[in-house]
């Protein structure tokens, strides 16, 4: 996706749109039931080419960064191994998603699945192109991207297609896309990942993504997480009753 644009490289809003001005509901008041929902959709079509747009700017901040990064890395060993290359691009991705991640406010898992959406482009086309269409909300991309890691890149489109058709196709049904209900759309993608998969490879997918953290207030109130392991406490358990001090001691293993 390295191609040129004519596409305006700054984007500025109208003026008429109020970007940074909170909107009061009355601006609506002139729309009828069915605008009123018309306008919410539109919302989230634009907000979801806004995301596509994004993740564009973040494949041209990665490649600039890749290729400044392995200029300087010719300059002093043109003769560098392919694994040494190979660690400086992974180096300098690392390095973008902290850049990412600050220029956002976004997360480390967040602005690693931006990073991993703009870099391997071949897979994730696809899904670029239903968000640039306003057809698959930044969400639902995410899932995408989540459950898909085992699935070869050749096999995303028709995935992409499945989980977006039609709810209720034929006249008077719905034309798919951010129509389909959420439900519906998790079963799909479900099914069309283990379409293309095996067992043993969902199985480790699943161990991959276990985790647990914890989140510990001022107040020494606190939240701990865990995803993924069966014989865990349920998610969001409450700690209230104890302190940030207990809470370290408690993980720390015995020797």
């Amino acid at each position: 996706m390295a191609e040129s644009s004519s596409l305006q490289a700054v984007l500025t809003p109208p003026d008429a749109w109020g970007v940074g001005v909170p909107v009061p509901s009355g601006t609506f008041a002139e729309l009828g039931d069915e605008e009123l929902l018309v306008e919410l959709e539109t919302h989230e079509r634009m907000k979801a080419w806004i995301e596509a747009r994004g993740i564009a700017v973040v494949e041209e901040l990665a490649r600039r960064r890749e290729r400044e990064a392995l200029a300087e890395l010719d300059e002093r060993d043109r003769d560098a191994l392919s694994r040494t290359r190979t660690l400086v691009v992974v180096g300098v991705r690392e390095a973008v998603v902290d850049e990412v991640a600050l220029a956002t406010g976004a997360g480390q898992r967040a602005a690693e699945t931006r990073v991993r959406m703009a870099r391997e482009w071949e897979r994730f086309t696809p899904v670029r192109e239903a968000l640039a269409a306003g057809r698959m909300s930044w969400s639902r991309a995410v899932q995408v991207s989540t459950r898909t890691s085992e699935v070869d890149s050749g096999r995303m489109r028709r995935i992409v297609e499945k989980v977006l058709a039609p709810y209720i196709p034929g006249p008077g049904g719905d034309s798919g896309g951010l129509e389909v209900p959420q439900s519906v759309f998790s079963w799909r993608l479900g099914r069309a990942v283990a379409a293309v998969t095996t067992s043993r490879q969902r199985h480790e997918d699943a161990i991959a993504r276990r985790d647990a953290w914890a989140v510990i207030n001022p107040d020494a109130d606190g939240t701990m997480t865990l995803t993924g392991t069966p014989d865990a406490s349920p998610p969001h358990s409450p700690a209230s009753t104890t302190s940030p001090a207990a809470c370290a001691a408690r993980a720390t293993p015995a020797r």
